[in-house]
């Protein structure tokens, strides 16, 4: 939408901007020349979202339209303050796809571990007829703090990507 000239999106676009960096304690950090401890609080904030997305993914239906939503919002973000594609140059869309890439995947997986734990519940796998905890088969948390471990693992490479990256 906004790479052909929709009006709505280049102005959500713009509102977005500038209540990231008059809002945003992360671009603030980074504005003021503090790239570390805006990397922290990116990454600590991306951790909790991530854990907020197990939590809707447990309702099977929320992460859907969450989904369309993100990639409305990321797609959006694909265009500078002067409406120019970020895309444009090969080191940007690089660096651009990279970091939304790795945002993708992290917080995909989250909201699938938290419906993976649902499903495993009402219709478990044969993986997860074994022990149950409260009802949970043990196996199916395993797999979520496995996954959620690499979510963060995930979270850590986006965000150090996006502070420190050339």
């Amino acid at each position: 939408m906004v790479h052909r000239g929709n009006s709505f999106a280049r102005e959500r676009r713009d509102r977005m901007e500038v209540h990231g960096e008059t809002h945003d304690p992360a671009a603030i950090a980074f504005q003021e020349g503090k790239p570390l401890q805006a990397f922290s609080i990116e990454f600590g904030r991306d951790c909790l979202r991530a854990m907020l997305n197990v939590l809707k993914g447990l309702t099977v239906a929320v992460p859907y339209p969450v989904a369309a939503y993100s990639g409305w919002y990321h797609g959006v973000a694909t265009v500078d303050s002067n409406h120019e594609s970020q895309l444009a140059n090969p080191l940007g869309a690089i660096y651009h796809l990279g970091y939304r890439a790795l945002a993708l995947i992290s917080f995909s997986l989250a909201s699938g571990a938290g419906t993976n734990l649902t499903l495993a519940c009402f219709r478990p796998r044969r993986c997860y007829q074994g022990d149950k905890w409260h009802g949970v088969p043990r196996e199916a948390l395993r797999d979520l703090l496995r996954l959620y471990l690499l979510v963060i693992a995930a979270i850590f490479v986006a965000s150090f990507w996006e502070y420190f990256a050339p």
